[in-house]
């Protein structure tokens, strides 16, 4: 008695031949493409490519961010990065290379290039990619919105947007070890 193939054994094995070809496709493009470039000189972490996105990207996602505060705070940006720990660092990187990469980028946001976009309709890519059905959507939405604005309103410069008065500094009282008298 002959049995049939199992329909879902064939289909698990089709995903799976096409998921690997897939990743290969994705590793060799980024090689091929630059994502595996170095460092930008006079950076620690980010490459030119990454630089080029944040100067893209950031100025959308921050209304109050003024063209002249864009180099700082891309350095900020980066030391914020880099005080994240090595696994969150090698996410941060995946997420810039799917960015960074035309065919990943059109495929996440629509849009091959950003630079011909608004800073209405970046905003708005942004925007769609937050409310997207897909949770990698939300995920690079999110962690590009979120760290942009953890970043930017650390910056006492920032403050004043947002309506927070920095406290007046008091200095700390020292207090005496109990217990010692006094010489």
């Amino acid at each position: 008695m002959r049995t049939l193939p199992d329909p879902d054994r064939r289909q698990l094995l089709r995903g799976g031949l096409g998921l690997g070809l897939t990743l290969w496709l994705g590793s060799t493009l980024s090689v091929l493409s630059g994502c595996s470039q170095p460092v930008l000189p006079g950076r620690t972490w980010l490459r030119a490519k990454d630089v080029q996105l944040l100067q893209e990207v950031a100025p959308a996602l921050l209304v109050d961010l003024q063209p002249a505060d864009l180099a700082s705070f891309i350095d900020e940006l980066e030391a914020f990065y880099l005080s994240t720990s090595a696994a969150t660092l090698q996410q941060i990187r995946q997420i810039f290379d799917l960015l960074t990469l035309a065919p990943t980028r059109r495929w996440l946001t629509g849009h091959a290039d950003f630079a011909q976009l608004s800073k209405a309709e970046l905003a708005g890519v942004f925007t769609t990619m937050r409310a997207s059905s897909s949770s990698l959507r939300v995920a690079i939405a999110g962690f590009f919105t979120q760290s942009l604005a953890l970043t930017w309103y650390k910056r006492p410069s920032s403050w004043q947007a947002v309506g927070y008065e920095q406290p007046a500094h008091q200095p700390c009282p020292i207090a005496k070890p109990q217990g010692v008298a006094p010489a």
